[in-house]
């Protein structure tokens, strides 16, 4: 089963359930017309380091690493704290604030990248990009149970959880003993909640960890006594479209196509790539020593 049907899967499963009772990756390449600044950056609620990557465009046939953009002056500001980010001493191109910075919920973040020439016509170039983060309801509690899903067997996460009545677009993640299961964004489950909006989402399917099948994937694998915490960013509109652009271009079929449309940014200047912003909600679970199935979900 695909991407794309899983999730169609899920969406049938969510509707059901109902009427019964954010450092991800950006990989971006594009036609060969000229460079062009890439930037994958967020703020969150949580206190940490925050990290803004900025890389140069690389032709779409060129399968090597984008070049980073060293040197640059970038800030993150709210409109009365400014934040500088400082160039990481082992990773070039990545920008980081300190580690007692955080977001707040209702707070509008602007970013600012300066001090670049990327396009090399020695004009120095100033970048912006602008992004709110919206509040998140706290999750209640998550369940895992063990079940198959066409001819694969996953560990599904179903979520219970209170829904607002306003319209609410999610990133969702799974991480297994404090590591994310998936760091690109075009692994990244994304929803909406039309199914469920402001209702009690009561046992949601969310997520899936692929354990054995065609499907597997190691980073996947959970084993008794392991603790999976689910993870669900309330992100805005624009981010929830930019994500589904990028992951419908990812899977796109070559042989048949061109190179992909290029997708959305929030970033001025004619760069590409995204800066977000928002704010996390968490719940632990502990993978019991049986495994739950289907019917008896624990």
């Amino acid at each position: 089963m695909n991407k794309t049907g899983m999730k169609k899967y899920i969406n049938i499963i969510i509707t059901t359930l109902i009427l019964a009772g954010c450092t991800e990756r950006i990989d971006i390449k594009v036609d060969n017309t000229y460079k062009r600044l890439v930037v994958d950056g967020c703020i969150t609620t949580d206190t940490t380091k925050h990290r803004v990557k900025l890389t140069t465009t690389s032709d779409y046939f060129y399968n090597q690493p984008s070049p980073p953009v060293t040197g640059a002056d970038v800030r993150i500001s709210d409109g009365s704290k400014v934040f500088l980010l400082a160039e990481s001493a082992t990773e070039p191109g990545v920008y980081e604030t300190t580690a007692d910075v955080y977001g707040e919920i209702g707070k509008t973040y602007i970013l600012s990248i300066a001090n670049v020439d990327v396009n090399d016509d020695k004009e120095i170039e100033l970048y912006t990009a602008e992004s709110r983060i919206n509040p998140v309801s706290p999750i209640d509690s998550i369940k895992l149970f063990y079940t198959a899903l066409g001819p694969d067997s996953v560990f599904a996460i179903m979520v219970y959880a209170q829904d607002p009545p306003t319209t609410e677009f999610y990133v969702f993640k799974a991480s297994i003993n404090g590591v994310l299961a998936h760091e690109k964004a075009t692994d990244l489950w994304i929803q909406d909640d039309v199914l469920f909006n402001g209702n009690y989402t009561n046992g949601i399917w969310s997520q899936f960890l692929f354990q054995s099948g065609p499907t597997k994937r190691p980073e996947e694998h959970v084993a008794p006594g392991d603790i999976v915490t689910f993870e669900r960013n309330s992100i805005t509109k624009d981010y929830y479209s930019f994500l589904a652009e990028l992951q419908s271009n990812a899977y796109y079929n070559p042989i048949f196509r061109g190179p992909p449309a290029n997708t959305r940014s929030n970033v001025s200047n004619g760069a590409i790539g995204y800066f977000s912003a928002y704010s996390i909600a968490r719940c632990n679970r502990v993978v019991p020593a049986k495994p739950w199935i289907l019917d008896y979900p624990y």
